[in-house]
């Protein structure tokens, strides 16, 4: 949790953003890979030094996919923060006393959701390719 005054914004790197990237690339091209959705949030949690939670839509409710790092996602009020998300707009959602980004698909709103510990709405462009190769591999 930060601390009062401290800055949550994040900007992600151009060596952040080719290795975000080529983790897309790695998990769009390897789906025999097991577990590669829990593999491929684990990399980009490692990549940003935050918590990820990938998430997805299905019979009426958000449930959690696989998470790297702690989360306040638990509760039905947390996951009900994805409910008003608009496709292609990162949002800044105060969820356990900390702020995060959460998107969905910019193609499909209601399918895969990202959740990255931070304000990373500056730079979000990486994050909606990621969430895309998902959104696309999910419906395969």
């Amino acid at each position: 949790m930060r601390s009062s005054g401290e800055s949550s914004l994040r900007i992600v790197s151009e060596e952040q953003a080719h290795a975000l990237a080529s983790a897309a690339l790695d998990y769009g091209t390897e789906a025999g890979r097991p577990n590669r959705a829990e593999w491929l949030v684990a990399r980009v949690s490692a990549i940003l030094s935050a918590d990820v939670v990938l998430l997805a839509y299905a019979g009426g409710h958000w449930t959690i996919l696989t998470a790297a790092g702690d989360h306040p996602f638990t509760s039905r009020d947390a996951l009900n923060l994805f409910d008003d998300l608009t496709a292609g707009l990162a949002a800044v959602r105060t969820a356990g006393g900390q702020d995060w980004t959460l998107l969905t698909s910019e193609r499909n709103s209601g399918g895969v959701a990202l959740a990255i510990a931070g304000d990373w709405t500056m730079s979000p462009a990486p994050f909606f390719h990621l969430v895309d190769v998902l959104t696309e591999t999910s419906n395969r």
